[in-house]
């Protein structure tokens, strides 16, 4: 019996699905829907020693979106119409995702709004994702 693997855009599929819904969750933590966890007992030491610490709002407002959008494009891969109009979808994130990393590194310190739209962005393209998943899931069933 011969085992098939996964394509490509299988993976970019499921990658996309888990980390959008990854996102919802962690936004919802973020914006206080599960208070009754304690997020700082499991959040993750980012001090690694002689390593220079890695800044949270990096990972969050640039680091997501970009994953996300990633697992989008290679999703696009199939040529299926669904996979390349969900990652046109994309290009808000990377976009906005490229201007808060040009923030944070060359513009002076202050308060962007560029992470605020980044991550804004980055929730509705998660709810696009997520929505085409269980879209999918019905109509495969």
């Amino acid at each position: 019996m011969e085992h098939s693997h996964p394509s490509l855009s299988e993976i970019g599929r499921l990658s996309s699905y888990a980390l959008a819904g990854m996102i919802l969750l962690f936004t919802s933590g973020l914006l206080g829907v599960f208070e009754f966890i304690p997020f700082s007992a499991v959040s993750p030491d980012w001090n690694l020693g002689t390593i220079s610490p890695v800044d949270d709002s990096v990972v969050v407002f640039v680091g997501l979106p970009l994953a996300l959008a990633v697992t989008l494009i290679v999703r696009a891969t199939s040529k299926e119409p669904a996979d390349v109009t969900v990652a046109l979808f994309a290009t808000p994130c990377i976009l906005t995702g490229c201007l808060a990393l040009y923030q944070y590194y060359v513009t002076p310190a202050g308060f962007h709004w560029s992470g605020a739209l980044s991550m804004g962005t980055t929730i509705l393209l998660s709810f696009v994702v997520v929505a085409d998943g269980m879209i999918e899931h019905v109509t495969v069933s």
